[in-house]
């Protein structure tokens, strides 16, 4: 492991392929030996040889003298002209430079990249071709080459079929998604432009005796509230926008499964069921979950009459409208909690 420790990021990712190929060797020569010690024999000259030869062949420049190396550099002589050792063409060291500070910044933005993937990264791409490598060749020694060529195919397949469903579940949250979110934000806003209307009320005569007596006066509060700002807004199409949305989500993870069931049965089998990966899913919207729970006594108090706080018109405005958006992001929340049952279609193949 030569390059183990070494603070160039490439050398430490090569070192990781060339430890591999070392533990490769030095595994199938143990095969080797146990199936004829000569042929074994032979194979470490040849590989050993060859590695030395190569060694070797890169100190052949040292052996050339001055006139040697700079003659590289020179003009081939013309017929009927005397030679001149003298002409070296500039450009040819221009040329060299340039090859090297070319190569110098390609090795310093390879290096950036692989630094970089290291830091972000859990698994670089080495390690991931190394992964792979010893999957494939683990198959094949249990279970044959044809059946490792098989299980790859089939492997290739269902990452086809993965990435199929990704970008048709992609597609599927921009479009349809975004068009729920518009119909979200609408219906709140006309809920919003509502306040000013529950506020004529609180601040007429009827509402003036709610505020002056919160605990007969939250009873009105909550009725008025739903008379003025919540009924008159259509929630219907909402509703069954989520609806559709919801289904939409579950349909195509069923056509998911049955995909990966036609080539890889056996990925299929470890998948979630429909109901189980939607099972925190509600498929009709709550749009007033806050509303409708044991809370709706102390909003009524402190959002609707403003009990104890002594808002003005202005700030008992600001503070229904702020309560009416957490009622928003709620719903918001519930949709991305439907879509996030798709962030992972299932298992790896």
């Amino acid at each position: 492991m030569p390059f183990e420790q070494s603070s160039c990021a490439v050398l430490s990712e090569l070192n990781k392929a060339t430890t591999y190929s070392d533990v490769l060797v030095q595994y199938g020569l143990r095969h080797i030996e146990n199936a004829s010690y000569l042929i074994a024999f032979v194979v470490q000259i040849v590989l050993n040889a060859s590695i030395f030869l190569g060694v070797v062949s890169q100190f052949r420049t040292c052996m050339l003298t001055w006139p040697e190396i700079k003659s590289v550099f020179q003009l081939l002589p013309v017929e009927r002209d005397e030679p001149n050792t003298e002409r070296v063409l500039k450009r040819y060291l221009a040329i060299l430079a340039a090859i090297a500070i070319v190569a110098s910044a390609m090795f310093l933005c390879i290096e950036y990249g692989v630094s970089k993937a290291k830091e972000t990264e859990q698994y670089t791409a080495i390690d991931n071709f190394l992964d792979d490598t010893t999957d494939l060749i683990v198959l094949t020694t249990e279970h044959g080459a044809d059946e490792a060529l098989e299980a790859v195919e089939t492997g290739d397949q269902t990452q086809a079929v993965r990435a199929e469903y990704k970008a048709k579940r992609d597609q599927l949250i921009e479009e349809s998604g975004g068009a729920l979110r518009q119909q979200i934000e609408a219906y709140y806003q006309s809920c919003k432009d509502n306040v000013d209307a529950y506020l004529d009320w609180l601040y007429g005569v009827q509402g003036g005796f709610a505020r002056f007596l919160p605990v007969f006066g939250k009873g009105m509060a909550i009725e008025r509230f739903n008379a003025l700002v919540i009924n008159p807004v259509d929630r219907s199409s909402l509703e069954q926008a989520y609806k559709d949305y919801v289904a939409s989500l579950r349909a195509l993870y069923a056509d998911y499964g049955e995909a990966i069931n036609e080539c890889n049965p056996s990925v299929a089998q470890d998948m979630a069921t429909v109901d189980e990966r939607f099972s925190d899913v509600s498929d009709a919207p709550n749009l007033w979950p806050l509303w409708n729970s044991d809370a709706q006594s102390s909003i009524a108090e402190e959002r609707l009459l403003g009990v104890n706080a002594h808002f003005d018109r202005d700030s008992l405005k600001a503070t229904i409208v702020e309560y009416i958006g957490t009622e928003q992001s709620s719903l918001m929340s519930s949709a991305d909690a439907a879509e996030n049952t798709l962030d992972s279609l299932g298992p790896e193949a």
